[in-house]
């Protein structure tokens, strides 16, 4: 099964290293706003499960198309022989100074190559353009034309009414905003332009849909991970006198908020690397996703469940647990265990909202001497808080598994941009959901318990991922 070679081709600062970076996934690759920065071909491999898929091309934009297709025309002698006078102008003019970018961006062509070639739709069509597209067709490849909307779709007709003179299929793609699908989409239509390598393009894109998957699970393992980190972390420090009592309180809020934003900020950095975006940075705008955010209960609403939404499910959470009892007495207690423990659930869940934070004084018996006294933070048992955690969790893995690696600008988050995540479970499954995660602030969470939540987190990743396809 021989190698596919893409190679992307077009004028000067049209988004060609954009389209590369976006399609072979590599975000080492360099782009910035002056022409001209790609002066060599640099391959490419996309690689998938330790197999290479494909390769792709960067290549440097015509110079002298013009004059180049003016040496091509004066050796032409028949459409036959063309793919063959474009490889001797490649060798005549092989290191020589004249010509060296149609010479680096021709040679991975002459060699067998596809074409992809890159044109921004967000200026106007021009017949400057017709000598590169000329040269493209003489050489006889399979060729695509990606219209990339720099700004604008605004010309877009325009383009595609010269583009279909030259190429065998155009489309629009933006490597900035491209999903996931749309990224497989261009090898799936390439594959309508080059028989020869269907068997390539069809285990390219199921690798990629495999990995893909991977990367979600990934993602679901790593978030519940660091959740029951979060849910069961506790600070305790000891006092050693009234006044003392109110500098160590001070000291455990405080030691709590940091640890709990550093264990989500390790979440953060890991989804980074499963999905490929180690050279990344992020940044968060004041006040929205910093501690203010996370530990004012007045943004927790924010993220997709206000307080009633979780009474209720903590209420039939209860419910669930209580059954479980029935379960084990053999139904003798005539399902008073889930009555009972749905009606305690709800209770202690408009308790807990308004203790969530409040540090209290334990262990006084176990000290040596009388005027000390511990004081604990945590585990936080506010199923709100749980959910809180949760709907930021998945907020990021969103913002991160689609954003392209053509965008390089740091992945700043905002609060505003949050979403109702809980949707994507029925009811059944919200309710468990909610029970795993009341377990896991109380440390009482099974091995078999985490693998579900971690299930629970993975179908939320794809529901949401999904959507996000469809609304592009």
């Amino acid at each position: 099964m021989s190698t596919l070679t893409l190679a992307v081709v077009g004028h000067p600062n049209k988004g060609k290293s954009s389209i590369v970076a976006t399609l072979s996934r590599h975000s080492d690759i360099a782009i910035t706003a002056r022409s001209g920065t790609t002066t060599h071909s640099h391959y490419y491999d996309v690689m998938a499960n330790d197999q290479l898929l494909y390769q792709l091309v960067d290549t440097p934009g015509f110079q002298r198309p013009r004059r180049a297709l003016d040496w091509l025309q004066q050796h032409d002698t028949n459409a036959a022989q063309r793919p063959t006078v474009v490889r001797a102008f490649v060798e005549a003019f092989s290191g020589q100074r004249v010509f060296r970018d149609e010479v680096e961006l021709l040679s991975p062509i002459i060699d067998g190559a596809g074409i992809i070639y890159v044109v921004d739709g967000g200026i106007p069509y021009s017949p400057e353009y017709e000598a590169d597209m000329e040269i493209l067709r003489w050489s006889g490849q399979p060729r695509m034309a990606l219209i990339n909307p720099i700004g604008a779709n605004t010309y877009t007709q325009q383009w595609r009414q010269a583009l279909d003179q030259y190429f065998n299929l155009v489309k629009v793609f933006n490597p900035l905003t491209a999903s996931y699908a749309q990224q497989c989409d261009i090898l799936q239509a390439f594959k309508r332009l080059a028989p020869t390598h269907h068997k390539t393009i069809d285990t390219a894109i199921t690798q990629l849909q495999q990995q893909r998957l991977h990367q979600h699970q990934q993602a679901a393992g790593t978030i519940t991970q660091h959740l029951c980190s979060m849910l069961h972390h506790q600070v305790t420090r000891t006092s050693t006198s009234e006044a003392d009592a109110r500098t160590v309180k001070v000291q455990v809020r405080e030691e709590y908020e940091q640890a709990i934003t550093g264990i989500e900020h390790s979440c953060r950095e890991q989804l980074l690397q499963i999905y490929q975006h180690e050279n990344v940075a992020w940044q968060e705008a004041q006040l929205q996703l910093q501690q203010l955010a996370l530990f004012d209960q007045s943004h927790w609403n924010v993220w997709g469940l206000d307080r009633k939404r979780v009474i209720g499910l903590s209420i039939s959470a209860g419910a669930l647990a209580g059954a479980a009892i029935d379960v084990g007495l053999g139904g003798s207690s005539l399902m008073t265990g889930a009555l009972a423990g749905g009606l305690l659930s709800g209770v202690s869940s408009v308790w807990l909202a308004n203790h969530a934070f409040k540090i209290k004084a334990v262990g006084r018996g176990q000290l040596l001497q009388k005027s000390q006294q511990q004081w604990q933070l945590g585990p936080i048992k506010d199923p709100q808080f749980a959910f809180v955690l949760l709907g930021r969790a998945l907020f990021y893995q969103q913002a991160v598994a689609g954003r392209t690696h053509a965008q390089k600008q740091p992945l700043s988050v905002n609060q505003h941009m949050a979403f109702d995540w809980l949707q994507g479970l029925d009811k059944q499954a919200q309710v468990k959901l909610t029970y795993y995660l009341k377990k896991a602030a109380t440390g009482s969470l099974s091995e078999k318990h985490q693998q579900a939540l971690a299930d629970l987190v993975a179908r939320l990743i794809e529901q949401l991922q999904q959507s996000s396809n469809n609304a592009r």
